[in-house]
């Protein structure tokens, strides 16, 4: 299910007024990176296994689950198989970085709704809920969560998304201010 599965207690963000945001390009997205794969949106759902597996291996990782507390060595919920993916990947083939972006009508449907709705958030949609960024460690610092950020910022804007809501762990919470995202609050424990 949802969640959070790093025992953190992770920032909500809520972006009023997607289609207003001033766009501001993270310098590190801008680096040319030519051991990685442009963010690539995939459908296959062999793909979105593994995306599924890779999360837990990279939370798992980094310490912040447990890999028991996941069947199969999957994160997966329902939203996953309606939602758009991307991957990006190393010179190998190796996926590095994933991410995934759900769309939804009413911010009863977005997952974790409870927690948006306690801050008194009250949206009509259509609602994006970009969420599910992971970069793998030997991936990081090459500006890969950024260039995945402005691939769900993109897909929103052109989905006709009038707010976006996500929750983040702290180590994400940087990144997304400097993006122009509003810290309502912490998660519920």
């Amino acid at each position: 299910g949802g969640g959070n599965p790093r025992g953190a207690n992770p920032q909500l963000r809520a972006l009023t007024g997607l289609e207003n945001r001033v766009k501001r390009a993270d310098r590190m997205s801008q680096l040319p990176s030519t051991r990685y794969t442009e963010p690539l949106e995939v459908a296959d759902p062999a793909v979105i296994d593994e995306i599924c597996r890779f999360r837990v291996e990279v939370w798992a990782e980094a310490g912040a689950i447990r890999e028991a507390a996941f069947p199969g060595g999957q994160w997966r919920d329902a939203c996953d198989g309606r939602s758009r993916h991307w991957t990006v990947r190393d010179p190998s083939g190796l996926m590095v970085a994933a991410a995934r972006l759900s769309l939804h009508e009413h911010l009863a449907d977005v997952p974790e709704a409870d927690e948006y709705r306690r801050y008194g958030l009250a949206l009509c949609g259509p609602i994006a809920a970009p969420a599910r960024v992971v970069v793998h460690r030997s991936a990081r610092r090459h500006g890969l969560a950024a260039k995945l950020l402005e691939v769900q910022d993109q897909a929103s804007r052109a989905a006709g998304a009038r707010y976006a809501v996500r929750q983040a762990s702290p180590a994400m919470i940087r990144l997304l201010c400097r993006r122009g995202w509003t810290i309502l609050g912490p998660a519920c424990p």
